[in-house]
């Protein structure tokens, strides 16, 4: 799935941080974490909703 593989390694890692209390490194990694989710709506909407 478009972007899902990189959004999920992302997430794995932004919860390990949560999870070992790294928050700074949590806060760090949520702007990437927003914008790839973005990129994977505007991929995915592109690709199967512009035909409608």
């Amino acid at each position: 799935m478009v972007g899902a593989a990189r959004l999920s390694a992302m997430a794995a890692s932004f919860e390990t941080a949560v999870t070992s209390a790294d928050l700074d490194t949590a806060r760090r990694a949520l702007p990437a974490i927003e914008r790839c989710g973005m990129d994977t709506i505007d991929e995915l909407e592109s690709r199967y909703l512009a035909s409608f």
